[in-house]
């Protein structure tokens, strides 16, 4: 807390504003379950390198999965991926 209160003051204003808090909140929320996940693996006993692989397979697929969601409900039917160009254009 010291450390973001030091570089709020330095930084200015804009640091704390609330849409700024919740980014932070939610970026920081990602790294916690891992670590949480983590802890309990090292704890037992074990050890898992795969865990960064596997955050950023459920991420890709869950962003790709809310993409598409969001685009049915949508009343323009936006394409999920953008389409390739083609080389006439």
């Amino acid at each position: 807390m010291l450390v973001a209160a030091i570089f709020g003051v330095l930084v200015g204003r804009q640091f704390f504003a609330p849409a700024n808090l919740e980014l932070m909140a939610r970026q920081t929320a990602i790294v916690c379950m891992a670590a949480l996940g983590m802890t309990i693996v090292i704890a037992t006993g074990g050890i898992d390198l795969s865990v960064g692989s596997m955050i950023a397979l459920t991420t890709v697929v869950d962003r790709a999965g809310a993409a598409r969601a969001s685009i049915r409900r949508s009343p323009r039917r936006w394409p999920a991926w953008p389409r390739p160009r083609s080389a006439a254009s």
